[in-house]
């Protein structure tokens, strides 16, 4: 052992050359072979990579390894590549523990102003993993694997694919995430999920969400399936309260059958009600989570379905047309679909009715007029009309029928009677040759029969309005020897309210037989 320089006790001054066990105070430098231990520090006699070593008792196993040579510390190695070099030695027990911090604001601090650009504060190797507990502070933090940037803290807290260093997850600065929308996007949602893919026709799924029974060997049953809940702030206490919800769940949970429907719930008055629910069949429900039909209303309420007032100014509104299908395009002689309106089901003696609303033209200006119910089906098919009824052909009624007996020959214009008003003094002429219509309408035909086929001659009958012919008429001839008719159409020959329609006939000089007796009708449309 080196002499010490010099040392007293208390008592005593002995030989300077030995450091007594117990008392002793040390002013110079204890030297052994390569190491000096002075009064307040531990340093070799020259620097090498393993100046100083800590071993286990083998004297062989290294533990700590002091590089004074470059300045660097190792554990577990006697040859550290880095500043300090930790080699756990393939065991599975922690490389770098850092617990009980009592009051440290940060676990790790790996501030460093020197560093910039492709520099790193952390790095790993493709096998190596990193796992912290508590906080790490940097400027800006990366993780290098392979080559690639991997993981990289600074403005953006970046995860890349270390394959392609494209950025797979991303949180920016104001809290909002992306993912795969590539580096520093921000598109202004607080979540932004993109899929980059060839595909241009098919969907491309960007995000999924499960459900699953972890308790269950059977997996889910019906009624089981995951959903998404909305809340948002409330303006009375500024508490988060649900606004919203969407559900997908097993209607048949059986693999080979399954079957799924979805159900979005609104609040209305602070409840939670479904508003639209779809089966897997197809058929959607609005107020209704079991629709039976394509779409269905619920049926707690009286509904309507319509469609909203046009917003631009001064606009008139839009047709809406509901219509049936249509055959096959090209198909021969297919008929195409029926439209059925239908009213509820009635029960016992109850009954109900098609009512069918209209709106009619009133006075010039820009109040509301709402519509009225101008015709009513009932259940037992009477229908009831309170308005005039119109068509493009006309809605074609019998007006009268006019008779004449044993008709003589030379006769021209002569007015025929109304059946039913037989003089009943003679038996052979009429009282009335008119008749009054209580509507405007036109004439729209007249048909013609004898009891007696025509033999020589003709005869021709002609509809009057007010007296006056019309040119409608119905003719016996040689080619119409027993009945005619004639038809023509809607208002071409009108009348007014009270017009009086009336029939004339005329025969030729050589007409036959003149004991044939007729009968006229005129058809009319109001």
């Amino acid at each position: 052992m080196a002499r010490a320089d010099f040392y007293t006790t208390p008592t005593t001054t002995l030989d300077s050359r030995y450091v007594n066990v117990g008392g002793d105070t040390m002013t110079g430098n204890l030297t052994v072979p390569k190491v000096i231990l002075s009064s307040n520090a531990i340093y070799p006699s020259a620097d090498s990579t393993t100046a100083i070593q800590l071993n286990k008792a083998d004297g062989i196993t290294n533990v700590l390894n002091v590089d004074t040579a470059n300045g660097r510390v190792g554990i577990g190695t006697t040859g550290p590549g880095a500043k300090l070099d930790i080699d756990g030695g393939g065991g599975s027990s922690t490389g770098l523990k850092i617990s009980n911090l009592g009051t440290a604001i940060y676990g790790i601090d790996l501030s460093n102003s020197n560093l910039s650009g492709s520099d790193y504060l952390l790095y790993g190797g493709a096998s190596n993993f990193w796992q912290a507990s508590g906080y790490i502070y940097a400027n800006s933090i990366y993780l290098y694997n392979s080559g690639v940037t991997s993981f990289e803290v600074g403005n953006w807290i970046n995860f890349r694919n270390p394959s392609s260093g494209i950025v797979d997850l991303q949180i920016s600065p104001n809290h909002k995430t992306a993912i795969g929308t590539g580096q520093y996007t921000d598109s202004g949602v607080r979540f932004h999920v993109r899929e980059n893919t060839t595909t241009t026709n098919a969907v491309v799924e960007t995000q999924r969400i499960e459900a699953i029974v972890s308790t269950a060997s059977t997996g889910g049953s019906i009624g089981f399936g995951p959903g998404l809940t909305f809340y948002g702030e409330s303006a009375t206490d500024g508490n988060y309260r649900q606004m919203g919800q969407i559900d997908t769940v097993w209607t048949d949970a059986t693999d080979t059958t399954r079957t799924s429907k979805m159900t979005l719930s609104t609040v209305n008055s602070s409840v939670l009600n479904p508003a639209v629910t779809i089966l897997g069949s197809g058929n959607l429900g609005i107020g209704t989570t079991a629709p039976t039909n394509l779409v269905s209303l619920g049926g707690n309420s009286a509904r309507t379905f319509w469609m909203e007032r046009h917003t631009t100014a001064n606009t008139a509104g839009n047709t809406l047309t509901v219509q049936a299908g249509g055959a096959t395009s090209g198909a021969t002689d297919k008929s195409g679909g029926d439209l059925f309106l239908a009213s509820g089901i009635a029960t016992g003696s109850g009954s109900s009715n098609v009512c069918i609303q209209a709106v009619a033209a009133g006075a010039s200006g820009t109040a509301d007029r709402s519509p009225a119910t101008v015709a009513t089906f009932a259940g037992t098919g009477d229908l009831t009309v309170t308005r005039d009824l119109a068509a493009v052909g006309g809605f074609k009624h019998t007006a009268g029928t006019w008779y004449r007996y044993n008709l003589s020959t030379g006769q021209s214009a002569v007015a025929m009677g109304v059946a039913g008003t037989l003089n009943p003094t003679d038996g052979t002429t009429h009282q009335v040759t008119e008749i009054v219509m209580p509507y405007a309408g036109s004439i729209m035909g007249i048909t013609l029969a004898s009891n007696g086929a025509r033999t020589a001659g003709s005869l021709t009958t002609d509809v009057t309005i007010n007296g006056i012919v019309t040119g409608l008429q119905a003719i016996l001839d040689a080619s119409n020897t027993q009945y005619h008719y004639a038809v023509q159409a809607k208002d071409i020959n009108t009348f007014s309210a009270g017009g009086r329609l009336g029939v004339k006939f005329t025969t030729s000089g050589d007409w036959a037989p003149i004991t044939a007796d007729i009968v006229v009708t005129v058809i009319v449309e109001f």
